[in-house]
């Protein structure tokens, strides 16, 4: 009985590790697949986050203040009027 227990033991163990290196290759394989849209998506963002900079000094706000309205609104600059209402 007892090396049935330790049969059935090993058996997990190898199944666990199996099915975690399964995951594993797969998460590795979507990552590597879905990078080049994630970085498309980076460049987007940070280039929306520089018009709407630019936008702000273009309307008198010093650079510390509208650095500091881009971090608070980020990608969304109407978020923080729609989050107060």
């Amino acid at each position: 009985m007892d090396n049935n227990k330790k049969q059935k033991a090993a058996d997990t163990d190898i199944y666990k590790t199996t099915v975690n290196a399964l995951a594993l290759k797969q998460s590795r394989e979507t990552f590597i697949s879905e990078l080049p849209q994630f970085i498309n998506t980076c460049t987007m963002i940070a280039q929306l986050q520089k018009v709407y900079y630019d936008e702000l000094i273009k309307a008198g706000f010093t650079e510390e203040h509208a650095i500091r309205t881009v971090i608070a609104h980020g990608t969304c600059p109407g978020r923080q009027m729609k989050e107060s209402e």
